[in-house]
């Protein structure tokens, strides 16, 4: 199996994040109130921004992508 994941890292990577996110939604539909909210004061006191709307959605699939190009085009030498 290690020998395997040395060889394909890009189906290993994608095999991981079916594998992670699927557990992920399955943990999001199956809880459904969280029992500790995490606030502070300082949380009242930094301003809503309604454009960080746009930084924040992108780096979602930028950070797949990211990974995904460097282990196709980068050499192995590098990791």
């Amino acid at each position: 199996m290690r020998n395997w994941c040395s060889r394909h890292p890009i189906y290993f990577m994608g095999l991981y994040a079916l594998f992670y996110l699927t557990f992920f939604a399955l943990l999001e539909r199956t809880i459904q109130t969280p029992d500790l909210w995490v606030h502070c004061r300082l949380d009242d006191l930094i301003p809503f921004c309604k454009y960080a709307i746009i930084p924040y959605t992108l780096w979602f699939p930028w950070i797949p992508f990211t990974l995904f190009f460097v282990l196709y085009k980068g050499t192995r030498t590098d990791f």
